[in-house]
């Protein structure tokens, strides 16, 4: 009789794009695969609910005016958290980020009381599962590479996080 030995789990790699915008997912999804993670971009807010959630690591909200998604980036953000919990979300933004940042915090605060930070700035442990990065930086970043870590860090280390924090 032999034992077979567990496999470790994998951590999950989809990142799920939870209301594209067309200026904004070129850049993000080459970004998230030069990083290992697999982009899934939605087209109605009621896919969320078709994903498996061990498979996802964090969510991408544009905060665009358009996008395929009819929902509100506030309604798509309350149902990422209806549906996946306190999961990593990045809110991509055309606006200055230090002004996305409280513009985000006032309205996501509906769902939750979590803090609301630039990309580079988000600290993981302290129930910080949202950041916020400008399309300029995303464009940027294409070509240098220059949030890459920041990313990683972010979706893996608050990935592992979520799973403890709990919001009121």
């Amino acid at each position: 009789m032999t034992s077979q030995a567990k496999e470790p789990r994998q951590n999950p790699t989809g990142v799920v794009l939870a209301r594209p915008h067309r200026l904004i997912i070129g850049p993000m999804q080459n970004i998230l695969r030069r990083n290992g993670f697999s982009p899934i971009a939605i087209n109605k807010g009621s896919e969320l609910n078709t994903l498996e959630k061990d498979q996802i690591a964090a969510a991408v909200i544009s905060t665009a005016v358009v996008s395929p998604v009819s929902l509100s980036y506030e309604q798509v953000y309350a149902r990422v958290r209806n549906a996946f919990g306190s999961l990593p979300v990045l809110f991509a933004t055309m606006m200055d980020v230090d002004i996305a940042c409280k513009v985000i915090a006032r309205e996501t605060q509906k769902t939750d009381a979590c803090p609301v930070k630039p990309l580079g700035e988000a600290v993981i442990g302290n129930d910080t599962t949202v950041a916020v990065v400008s399309k300029t930086e995303l464009i940027k970043d294409e070509q240098t590479g220059a949030l890459d870590a920041h990313l990683k860090t972010f979706f893996t280390s608050a990935a592992k996080e979520s799973q403890k924090l709990t919001f009121t």
